[in-house]
């Protein structure tokens, strides 16, 4: 499924809204912003409620995956409700959102939720190549 720019920034607003948090809108290079990077992507259970952003009760959009962000990217917790679009190395693009930290992973690296990464490669991948 791919969503256009006004949808991802329609989820993200309504993200913020619900959350009662600022888009990321920033100069500092720390923060997720409207730009491409590469890096690399994993997989974990996925913490919305008991992860690093504090998302209690809340559940993520249909068609949105969550995802940890690496500490080096974490901002203080400004990145927390951002969606990211995350496209993989079979070429299939997917749109996750900043719901935890990922402590000890690599500049710009997302450690996916279990069900985002077989959307982007196998699970036996492990570890894939994302911008």
């Amino acid at each position: 499924m791919l969503f256009s720019i006004s949808t991802i920034a329609a989820i993200s607003a309504f993200a913020s809204a619900a959350l009662g948090a600022a888009l990321p809108v920033s100069a500092d290079p720390t923060t997720v912003a409207k730009r491409a990077l590469s890096s690399q992507a994993t997989f974990y259970g996925g913490n919305t409620s008991g992860g690093q952003c504090s998302f209690t009760e809340y559940t993520l959009p249909s068609g949105v995956y969550g995802t940890a962000l690496s500490d080096s990217n974490w901002s203080n917790a400004a990145n927390c409700g951002a969606c990211v679009s995350v496209k993989g190395p079979n070429g299939k693009t997917i749109t996750a959102m900043i719901t935890d930290q990922c402590p000890g992973c690599g500049t710009n690296h997302l450690d996916l939720y279990e069900n985002a990464f077989p959307q982007l490669a196998t699970s036996s991948a492990g570890i894939i190549n994302v911008s």
